[in-house]
């Protein structure tokens, strides 16, 4: 069902399968991570939302020898 989402041109209909595809697993006890149903999840709101629909906008991570620090826009989220 979740393959089948993927070959599906229209928007609406592609997300739905995808979405009870999920469903399905899970009620189901399928893979909990099965790579078919993330798949599919995944290109169904990439169709629905656009290419950049999971990018990660105004925030910065670096990385240092011993020090790893986020921030969001000016503030520090946190370190490690």
């Amino acid at each position: 069902m979740s393959v089948k989402s993927l070959q599906i041109q229209d928007n609406d209909l592609k997300g739905l399968l995808a979405q009870q595809a999920f469903i399905f697993n899970r009620d189901y006890q399928g893979l909990e991570y099965d790579t078919y149903i993330y798949d599919g999840l995944y290109h169904a709101m990439e169709q629905l939302e656009g290419d950049g629909y999971n990018e990660f906008k105004g925030c910065m991570i670096f990385f240092l020898a011993t020090f790893c620090c986020f921030y969001s826009g000016v503030e520090k989220m946190d370190s490690w």
